[in-house]
């Protein structure tokens, strides 16, 4: 047997033993003796993680029921457990690392700490001791790319600590998570009215901070003021009566919030001088687009073909699985030098596919010293996400996987053209020698990279060409009008799944392997909510965020201080203890803090939204709830289709009269509430029925009788 290589799953273990010849044999697959490994071996495949960490129930069953008597839980040592059901894999890989023929162990699995951490949990749980460990590092699953880290295998001191860093991170979670979460959820419950309706409150390292940056945004959203402005745009005519616009600008401010003064300005302007009185021309190198992380490419998916960021992670490991991109859990944009020598082969493999073949010959046959792309220092674990040197031409791939693959393919070739080049130019003309208009215009130079994403944009805010007739400065030009441009300020953007998830990478919050799964459990726990790919805040999420108010757990800040310790631990830089350790404390601190603000805590206008949430029929539209809403007008009925576009909106109250929860839901159910008495309407008073009319979308009266006021 020789050697046995444990790899995280059955796909993986198929791909390493094709790269040695390895057949299926039984539970494993047997691989002849080769040059990396002389007396042959066995590859045997996990399925994840085999284990988990002991629950509080384990260590006492009376931990079972959540009681503050019982914080803080904290076990004597953590100890791990099989998860149910995976006793049928973990056996056979057990006998085989026991063997006595056994002499060598090499871990096979993803190349980073969740990795390191199946791998050698397998090998600890087994109570193998004193024989050697290898780990087999590789970020393809192509048969060169594995055979050349076969040769190459790490030792363990190299990767014993990516294991320590994992298990500092999920031991120290676990504290927080089990302690806090009862914590939280027994004091918050205790000041509900209804703690039903709103479950659990989880608490983690990483999803209580998240939480608060949705729900923080959906403040900046909802606190927002919208304001209208205008702008003044100004037409301006050469005397060979060609024509480019203007617009106004005083200390680089455009806007007038004032439409009166606007509309002064603009008349002050007409029929007045107006000359060139600056001119400027600058040209402007684009660099091509780096090449992408994880965290781009989930943006730039959800952007591009509406994927949710777990989704284009799962179809990313499916390619990686089937040999045609690199590893997929990556922080880099960057390859190595050694990884840049395979271009070339990879390129050559990229034009023999007639969906890139119009882009080649590439303009730069090699990007070895191009640090925008080639720069060991900037590689983590794993490089850039890379096509691999395996072809996809003819291969059976699905739509999706052939989108992902495309958008890392193309960004490999762009990485090989030239600058886009672009001339700006910008006028200012003076009417009066007063009021100052401002021209931009571009035109492009070079296309460059630009023929591989013909859509892209570098920049929110990027100026529309113009095409702007040549003027010259001191030239005088003929005011021909003056006109308002009506505008309004905007809010700040809502979070996209894609863009927390940037935003997440920016902050620290999470790594590149976490970050998409965190925030599919906050909507799976309520706490967020999706819906026209827009990420909001749930009451749910208010609650947990006002009660733990300024903590540290509430901080980016610190989660990102606390990852950035974990990854000293995954250097072999600092030791994984201390960190431990400093979760306890926090545990205990936070217990007295809460035992002392919460009778601060008052949630009541989260309930009485949450209530006026429940929906009382079906909308007649779209078939989604109709709730009962606040504005600052008063209550009204809407749809909770409104995300997806739908817009019935019924009032609360109409001529005077409050629109009761019973009769909408009559008008939902049967098209006409009851007769309603005393609408009033200019010196008449009136009973009627209220009908839902399909013709025009919306609630008419159906009039029963009307009589004299008294």
């Amino acid at each position: 047997m020789a050697t046995v290589l444990i790899c995280e799953k059955p796909s993986q273990a198929k791909a390493v033993a094709a790269a040695f010849g390895g057949k299926k044999q039984g539970d494993c697959f047997v691989i002849p003796p080769c040059n990396p490994f002389p007396k042959g071996g066995s590859i045997f495949a996990a399925s994840g993680h085999l284990f988990e960490l002991k629950k509080p129930e384990d260590y006492d069953a009376a931990y079972k029921r959540w009681r503050l008597e019982d914080l803080p839980i904290i076990p004597p040592q953590f100890e791990h457990k099989l998860i149910y059901g995976k006793g049928k894999i973990f056996n056979p890989i057990k006998k085989a690392l026991k063997d006595p023929s056994t002499e060598h162990i090499v871990i096979a699995c993803d190349p980073g700490r969740e990795g390191a951490y199946i791998g050698y949990e397998i090998v600890f749980m087994s109570g193998v001791k004193n024989k050697p460990i290898s780990y087999l590092w590789s970020s393809s699953l192509t048969k060169k790319a594995l055979q050349k880290a076969a040769q190459q295998l790490k030792t363990k001191e190299e990767t014993l600590p990516f294991y320590h860093e994992a298990f500092a991170r999920a031991t120290s979670d676990y504290l927080l998570g089990i302690n806090l979460s009862r914590l939280y959820s027994l004091h918050i419950q205790r000041k509900l009215k209804q703690p039903k309706q709103f479950g659990v409150f989880s608490i983690g390292r990483v999803k209580t901070p998240v939480v608060k940056l949705c729900v923080d945004r959906e403040r900046e959203i909802e606190n927002f003021e919208v304001k209208p402005f205008w702008e003044v745009i100004g037409t301006f005519e050469k005397q060979d009566g060609r024509t480019y616009a203007g617009k106004w600008y005083e200390d680089k401010e455009t806007r007038l919030f004032d439409k009166e003064k606007a509309e002064a300005l603009a008349d002050a302007c007409k029929g007045q001088p107006a000359q060139v009185v600056d001119r400027s021309e600058t040209e402007k190198n684009y660099r091509p687009p780096q090449l992408m992380n994880l965290a781009d490419m989930q943006d730039l998916a959800e952007r591009r073909f509406k994927f949710p960021p777990k989704k284009t992670l799962e179809v990313l490991e499916q390619l990686y699985l089937s040999g045609y991109v690199s590893y997929p859990r990556t922080s880099s944009r960057h390859v190595t030098r050694e990884e840049a020598r395979e271009f070339p082969a990879m390129l050559d493999h990229l034009s023999k596919q007639k969906e890139y073949a119009s882009f080649f010959p590439v303009p730069k046959s090699s990007i070895m010293d191009d640090t925008r792309f080639v720069n060991e220092k900037k590689v983590d674990d794993h490089y850039a996400l890379i096509p691999t040197d395996q072809p996809l031409n003819g291969a059976k791939v699905s739509n999706d996987e052939k989108k992902i693959y495309d958008l890392i393919a193309k960004s490999l070739i762009a990485a090989h053209y030239d600058d886009q080049v672009k001339k700006h130019v910008n006028i200012v003309t003076a009417v009066n020698n007063q009021f100052m208009f401002s021209t931009k215009g571009t035109r492009v130079i070079q296309e460059g990279w630009k023929v591989i994403y013909p859509n892209h944009k570098e920049a929110d805010g990027e100026e529309e060409e113009q095409n702007i007739p040549d003027v010259q400065k001191h030239e005088s030009v003929n005011g021909k009008s003056f006109d308002l441009k009506a505008g309004e300020t905007k809010p700040p953007k809502r979070f996209t799944q894609g863009s927390l998830i940037k935003h997440m990478e920016k902050l620290g919050l999470g790594t590149k392997a976490t970050r998409s799964g965190i925030v599919h459990d906050l909507v799976q726990k309520s706490f967020l909510d999706i819906a026209k790919s827009k990420v909001y805040a749930t009451k749910k999420s208010f609650i947990v965020t006002d009660s733990i108010g300024d903590h540290i757990l509430n901080t980016p800040e610190t989660t990102a201080k606390w990852e950035a310790y974990l990854e000293k631990v995954g250097k072999g830089e600092k030791a994984a203890e201390p960190f431990v350790e400093r979760a306890k404390q926090l545990v205990s601190k936070t217990m007295n803090d809460v035992t002392e603000i919460e009778s601060t805590w008052d949630f009541s206008q989260y309930e009485s939204a949450y209530v006026e949430d429940q929906s009382i029929g079906a909308c007649p539209l779209c078939g989604k709830g109709v709730t009962e809403k606040k504005s600052k007008k008063g209550k009204f009925y809407g749809c909770e289709g409104y995300r997806d576009g739908c817009r019935f909106t019924a009032p609360g109250k109409i001529l005077g009269k409050n629109i009761t929860k019973t009769n909408m839901k009559k008008l939902l159910e049967k098209g006409k509430t009851n007769t309603i008495k005393g609408f009033k309407k200019d010196s008449k008073t009136f009973d009627a029925a209220l009908v839902w009319d399909a013709g025009q979308s919306k609630v008419v009266f159906e009039t029963v009788k009307s009589k004299k006021h008294d």
